[in-house]
């Protein structure tokens, strides 16, 4: 039995996803299995999968009939997992070796921590252009900027997300079912902390920014407000929660420039 699911939602992801893949079956912690689930993508993001399947039989590939988003996406994978943590990967995304054998290690040791994030870095076509450190160990305060944990590098244990219904499924989670997770494992009384460590790549392009739309930036102003009642952080929860809708009023260019001058 895998100690290990690595989930991956992949929708049109053929340019990324075997390198992604590659950064999971190069870790130096072996005892996985990798989940990747389909949804419903128009390119050759099937065919890769199938390929990596036949390369290591630890991959094991599913499809949605459907575009289905994320949030769905995520908990077909979550429903077949045979690990007793779940670590996420994104299909364009890279983990360093050592990433999962260290978030094993810390939850193993630390039975009060139901999820470790880590550190990331984030590149394009050209390398790294910036390395986001996080608070190591996250208040729930610290929610009110967002949520402290980088989704893509978690490590999770599976007890603790099943016992929350895994994924909200719904209109204003499409994009935000990261976010959401997170603060309503909160709000049943989980915690965790992050890892220092840049254990994890993010990649940030031009698509990236694209998928940024003002109305996604609305559910995450919902999802906010919904989740910061349940935590108990209104009135002032309020000023923070209209924060990504602030932000939407600012040209993606621009803000793909700020970002990289920081």
């Amino acid at each position: 039995m895998p100690e290990v699911s690595v989930i991956m939602a992949a929708y049109n992801a053929e340019e990324y996803i075997m390198e992604s893949i590659n950064s999971i079956i190069n870790q130096d912690f072996q005892n996985f299995e990798i989940i990747i689930c389909d949804d419903a993508s128009t390119d050759s993001t099937w065919e890769k999968i199938s390929y990596a399947m036949e390369l290591d039989k630890r991959v094991i590939g599913i499809r949605n009939d459907n575009n289905l988003k994320a949030a769905a996406t995520r908990n077909n994978c979550l429903s077949i997992a045979k690990g007793n943590y779940v670590a996420i990967q994104d299909s364009d995304d890279i983990s360093e070796p050592e990433r999962l054998s260290r978030q094993l290690k810390t939850l193993k040791e630390n039975p009060n921590y139901t999820y470790v994030g880590t550190g990331m870095y984030l590149f394009d076509s050209k390398g790294t252009w910036k390395k986001t450190t996080p608070i190591e160990y996250p208040k729930k305060t610290d929610y009110l900027k967002g949520a402290p944990y980088a989704h893509g590098t978690t490590m999770f244990k599976k007890s603790a997300l099943l016992s929350v219904g895994g994924y909200r499924v719904a209109k204003e989670t499409q994009r935000g079912q990261d976010a959401d997770l997170l603060m309503r494992l909160y709000s049943n009384g989980f915690i965790g902390r992050n890892l220092l460590d840049y254990l994890y790549g993010y990649r940030v392009d031009g698509q990236t920014l694209k998928r940024r739309k003002f109305k996604f930036r609305y559910h995450s102003f919902l999802n906010r407000y919904k989740n910061y009642k349940e935590m108990g952080l209104m009135p002032i929860g309020i000023i923070y929660a209209v924060k990504p809708l602030i932000g939407g009023l600012i040209p993606r260019t621009l803000m793909y420039k700020m970002r990289k001058r920081k």
